[in-house]
């Protein structure tokens, strides 16, 4: 993360893993960045020594996005509303499809396999 960011670190970072990934996502954390705790697919919950977030003044921040729309009925509608504004604009951009042909079947899952895909992995049936 130091060669990418130049040392800084970065802002955000969105961890749906937990297990032994959390402390790796608090050491790349930038000064006043947040993590943001939506989920532990490891089965493992970390915990952390407050210190840590004390000496790099950085924020863990738990989200429980499906319990904050019970709370704000209308809340999803508004916020897809407002991202496909942004991305009508071109002020948002997500990642690129990598389409396969349905033969090719066995590359597009070898390269989700070897963490080479970006984006979404699409066959492509006709």
């Amino acid at each position: 993360m130091d060669q990418i960011t130049d040392g800084r670190g970065v802002d955000y970072v969105v961890d749906p893993v937990g297990g032994d990934r959390f402390l790796d996502s608090v050491r790349c954390l930038a000064p006043m960045g947040k993590l943001l705790v939506i989920g532990f697919t490891a089965g493992e919950i970390p915990s952390i020594q407050v210190n840590r977030l004390l000496l790099k003044n950085v924020e863990v921040v738990g989200v429980n996005y499906g319990g904050w729309l019970t709370k704000n009925p209308g809340a999803q509608q508004k916020q897809w509303h407002d991202i496909a504004a942004l991305i009508r604009e071109g002020r948002v951009r997500g990642p690129a499809s990598t389409v396969f042909p349905l033969d090719r079947v066995s590359d597009a899952l070898q390269s989700i396999a070897q963490r080479r895909a970006v984006g979404k992995v699409v066959l492509q049936i006709r």
